[in-house]
C-alpha cells in the first residue's frame, strides 16, 4: 500500500463488493487503517445483519472498518412508515429516487473521497470530487 501525506476516506459496499472477495477486501482495508486512512462500510441492510456480515469474514472494527452506514436504517429512522415497505426477509423498500441518493448523502456527511461500488446508479449522487471505482463482478 503507497502511503500519501493526505488521509483519505473511502466509502466500500459490502453487498456486491466486499462480499464479493472477503478475503481480499480484509487485507485491502486494514492496510487502508494501518496508513492512516479511514474505512466506512456501506450497506442497503440494516446495521445488525451487515455487523454479522462482516465478523463472519473477520473483519474487526478499527482494524478493517472504522464505521457501518446502513441506508435502510438512517430511512426507516427519517422516513414515516407510509413510505416503507418491509418484506418477508425484513428488509426495507422505498421509493428509488429516496433509496439511490442515499450514498452521495454519505459522502457528504462524511467527506468521503473514495468510493467503490458495484452498482453505477448510486454515481450519479455522488458529489464530483469524489473518486467513483465500479467494481464489476462476472462470474464464470
Amino acid at each position: 500500500m503507497i502511503a500519501t501525506s493526505k488521509k483519505l476516506n473511502y466509502l466500500i459496499d459490502l453487498h456486491g463488493v466486499i462480499d464479493s472477495n472477503p478475503e481480499y477486501f480484509k487485507f485491502f482495508t486494514e492496510d487502508l487503517i494501518k496508513c492512516g486512512h479511514s474505512v466506512f462500510i456501506c450497506t442497503g441492510a440494516k446495521y445488525i445483519d451487515a455487523f454479522d456480515k462482516l465478523i463472519s469474514f473477520k473483519f474487526k472494527k478499527n482494524v478493517n472498518f472504522n464505521k457501518i452506514l446502513s441506508i435502510s436504517d438512517v430511512l426507516s429512522n427519517t422516513l414515516p412508515a407510509a413510505e416503507i415497505e418491509t418484506d418477508i426477509n425484513g428488509n426495507i423498500w422505498v421509493d428509488d429516487m429516496l433509496w439511490w441518493p442515499m450514498k452521495g448523502k454519505f459522502c457528504k456527511e462524511y467527506n468521503i473521497d473514495v468510493i467503490i461500488d458495484d452498482s453505477e446508479e448510486y454515481f450519479v449522487y455522488v458529489p464530483k470530487h469524489v473518486v467513483k471505482l465500479h467494481l464489476h463482478i462476472t462470474k464464470n
